[in-house]
Formats: C-alpha cells, structure tokens, sequence
C-alpha cells in the first residue's frame, strides 16, 4: 500500500503544474488524510457490485462465454470513463476503452522456490503468464526485476516500466521530539534500521550474525 501511495502523492505533485489529471482510488480500507487530499474520488467494492437483477445475469453469462471474468469491473470503468487503471489484471484480449496495467514487485519464487508451497508456485506462474499475455502495460519496482521480467517472460518485453520505490517525507514527520521516541524504546545514538518484512527469504539471520 505504501508503494502506490507514494506513486499517487507522485502524480499529484506532477499534475500541479503538467497537466489536469483525475486521480481516483479504489480501496476498502480507511485512507489518510494525506492521501484523501489528493484524490479525486475514492471507490470500494461496494461500487462494483451490479445495480439491478438483470446486471447480476448479464454479467454472470458474460463471464461464461468469455474470457472476462471480471465483468463487473469491467462495466464500472465504462460507466465511470476511466482511461487507465493500476494495478489491474483481466484475461479478457478484447479491445477495451481504457488501458490497463499489472505490477510485479519482484521474482522471488524464481531464486528461492523452496521457501514457497507447490500451490503458491503454481498461482504466482498462472498470474505472471496472465500478465504477460494480457496486460497493456507491465510496471516493475527495479530495473533488475525488469531484467528478470524479460528473461522468464520474454512476452513482456517492449511493455515493461520501471517505477522505482520513493518516500515522500510528510512535514507532520518532523513534529515529534525524536529523543522521545529514542527513549520509549530504548534506542542507542547510533542504530541499524532494517524495513524489511520478517518472512523467512528476506534472511534477518544474515545481519544479526
């Protein structure tokens, strides 16, 4: 979540002065204030579900007898004239009125396939061969996952962007009193900070040796 909110407060910033850009967010969790003040508008699930009972039965034939299996996603970007929606993944090839496009933050399960289930492997292989064949636009978080990118899905290659991670520092950041925060937890003048998640790949072991 961090990551595409630092991409909007991106955007929004470029806007300023570029260009007119409406930037509207789709979540089901509560946003903040930062964020709510640069959006356009903002949608949760509840705006896909279908209007009518016979919605509810065009979409579910529609799913049937088509390789779209998102129609009621597909019937909200047209009501609402979106031109572009990230991150998003359709197997639907029709030619749709909006552009799409798919991230993947790296290939993991590549180098490290051990510290992953059978199952999990088979999903992750089946979402980035779907990505491959039926995203517009392919965005990667580094230039090395762009590389792998292109090595185990070579489909991919002419459609790939790489936006890297950035941090946007909020003014209210530099409020606090950091010497109190030093001593609710204990903190020496000089330590190492590490962000990194605790799954078992990310190799914590590695630092504390």
């Amino acid at each position: 979540m961090e990551y595409f909110q630092n991409l909007i407060a991106a955007l929004h910033s470029y806007t300023i002065d570029k260009c007119s850009l409406e930037i509207c967010v789709f979540s089901d969790e509560a946003l903040s204030d930062d964020l709510l003040n640069i959006v356009s508008k903002v949608y949760s699930r509840k705006d896909f579900e279908p209007e009518t009972f016979i919605d509810r039965i065009k979409w579910k034939l529609n799913s049937i007898f088509s390789n779209d299996k998102k129609p009621h996603i597909d019937s909200f970007l047209r009501k609402e004239k979106i031109d572009f929606i990230f991150p998003y993944i359709n197997t639907d090839s029709r030619n749709k009125p909006y552009k799409r496009a798919s991230w993947i933050p790296d290939f993991q399960e590549m180098y490290l396939p051990e510290y992953f289930k059978s199952s999990e492997l088979a999903l992750r292989k089946k979402k980035l061969s779907n990505i491959e064949n039926f995203s517009d636009k392919v965005i990667l978080s580094s230039k090395s996952a762009e590389a792998d990118c292109h090595k185990y899905f070579p489909g991919t290659i002419g459609k790939t962007s790489v936006l890297s991670f950035r941090t946007f520092p909020q003014k209210k950041w530099y409020s606090g009193n950091p010497s109190v925060v030093q001593l609710k937890y204990n903190l020496p003048d000089k330590f190492f900070l590490i962000s990194n998640k605790f799954w078992k790949h990310k190799n914590h072991i590695l630092v504390f040796r």
